[in-house]
């Protein structure tokens, strides 16, 4: 018997989730858009070299990798459509984000 209460409320309970979870939710309050884009990327790699034996033995377990790479940090283009129509572009200077 209590197994059949059991079922019976969980019936209850995803009724009820499922029902929530079809619910118009305002997902912001004005009438403006905000676009917060945020991403991270690897350097570019210019130039790499293969690090010895001895030099990786110097370095903790952890940090230790047989390639050593000098780069530098890319610059982006944002371009910002709305209805396929161009409203902002924007070059995101190497290392620093688009204000």
């Amino acid at each position: 018997m209590a197994g059949a209460g059991a079922l019976g409320g969980t019936a209850v309970l995803l009724g009820l989730l499922a029902w929530a979870s079809a619910a118009p939710m305002p997902y912001h309050r004005s009438e403006t858009a905000r676009l917060r884009p945020s991403w991270t990327a690897r350097p570019e790699r210019l130039m790499c070299r293969t690090v010895s034996a001895t030099e990786l033995a110097t370095q903790p377990e952890h940090m230790r990798r047989r390639l050593d790479c000098a780069g530098r940090f890319a610059s982006y283009l944002l371009r910002v459509e709305v209805d396929g129509r161009p409203t902002s572009e924007e070059v995101a200077p190497r290392g620093r984000p688009a204000s």
